[in-house]
């Protein structure tokens, strides 16, 4: 189970934003709020791309990485929009100064994160819906063992060793 208040401050470690480490700003980039919202957001994505199996929130996302890595990347959208928002050119006397000029970068660095978020989502979603649709087969040797246990195999053991499954 994550805990929001950690959360929070492990995405912001992990995008180093520290009003010390924030040479051009007075404070923080992100506030706390902007990253609890980008969480939920990452675990809503999560939730709604198929094949839907349930729904899931910051608190019982099955990936800490995935949940993690989405929120990282609905931060960097943010700021990034932000940043195209407020991006102003302007020259006085010969020298020219632009701010807010990051989107692009942040842009960059989002679809860097993006594409390996969105091949990890999906296969984790797919195993997840094979494993919840298939359960397990009874084994043969099922009345052997103490206490009535029996063995099974999972269905990704059945798929691979050509088990058919009714």
């Amino acid at each position: 189970m994550v805990d929001r208040a950690t959360f929070v401050g492990q995405v912001r470690e992990y995008l180093r934003d520290f009003p010390e480490l924030n040479a051009l700003l007075d404070g923080f980039e992100n506030s706390d709020v902007i990253i609890n919202l980008c969480a939920d957001l990452a675990a809503d994505d999560f939730t709604t791309t198929s094949p839907p199996i349930g729904r899931f929130t910051v608190e019982s996302h099955p990936s800490f990485y995935l949940l993690f890595i989405g929120t990282v990347i609905q931060v960097l959208r943010s700021a990034g929009i932000l940043q195209a928002r407020n991006n102003l050119n302007y020259s006085d006397g010969g020298l020219t100064v632009a701010t807010s000029d990051k989107a692009s970068m942040y842009l960059t660095w989002a679809n860097t994160f993006y594409q390996e978020y969105e091949i990890k989502k999906r296969s984790m979603k797919i195993s997840m819906n094979a494993a919840g649709g298939f359960g397990g087969i009874r084994s043969e040797y099922s009345s052997i063992g103490a206490f009535g246990q029996y063995a099974t195999i999972d269905s990704f053991s059945a798929v691979r060793f050509g088990y058919m499954m009714y």
